[in-house]
């Protein structure tokens, strides 16, 4: 059982650095709403918007790769430390946001001023009202502690309902498509719910942060993010 949870922690904290909307998913409870500059700027139409040399492709590409290694192997660690068990799901989240931290600052390395305010723009295109999440956003927004209590309380939800469809995937109880689609179905709720929170001229604001609008190639059959 011990060696099962190992097994799908790990492979989900990889997933999250390889840009996987599932790992994404599952590690913090947003799917492609929380996408990250550097998960994004390894995608071929990104890459293509912002106009990547092969050069920065290439160690964009490698970023990625040493990212994924650095992130299972820092699960592995801590697993170890709990006995087998599965960490701390805030503790996995802390982990996580410093490396995408770290990922995010050695990106700046490779990409111009340019390309990575480009970046940030589709960023929150990617997440829409789920952007709202992220401390710099709230900012920018102005948003009230009550609003970001709100925020913060849905995003708790929804981590914990991703949490137990994946207990039921690893128990057998449902299938991986069965639980994708019940993922799909519980972002379109939590989208709506974040829009909610936030008043018109915050919702304007956070729409003119992304910038032009792009149109992702999804690898699922399902619309791009967007604020509404």
């Amino acid at each position: 059982m011990k060696l099962t949870k190992l097994i799908l922690a790990v492979s989900i904290f990889g997933a999250v650095f390889s840009g996987s909307a599932f790992g994404q998913r599952m590690m913090m409870g947003g799917g492609r709403g929380m996408a990250s500059p550097s998960m994004l700027a390894s995608r071929d139409d990104v890459a293509e918007e912002l106009k990547l040399t092969d050069d920065q492709k290439t160690r964009i590409k490698d970023l990625r790769t040493e990212m994924m290694q650095k992130g299972r192997d820092k699960m592995q660690e801590m697993m170890a430390n709990s006995g087998g068990e599965r960490p701390d799901p805030e503790k996995m989240q802390g982990v996580f946001r410093e490396m995408m931290k770290e990922a995010d600052d050695r990106l700046k390395e490779i990409i111009s001023t340019e390309q990575y305010a480009r970046l940030k723009e589709l960023v929150i295109q990617r997440q829409g009202n789920r952007a709202i999440a992220d401390e710099e956003t709230q900012k920018t927004l102005g948003m009230t502690d009550d609003q970001k209590s709100k925020v913060k309380t849905l995003m708790t939800k929804q981590r914990e309902a991703m949490q137990e469809l994946m207990e039921r995937m690893r128990n057998q109880e449902i299938d991986r498509e069965e639980m994708q689609n019940t993922m799909r179905k519980n972002d379109k709720i939590l989208d709506t719910e974040l829009g909610k929170i936030m008043t018109a001229e915050q919702k304007k604001k956070l729409s003119d942060m992304g910038g032009k609008p792009f149109t992702f190639k999804e690898e699922e059959q399902r619309g791009p993010g967007g604020v509404r």
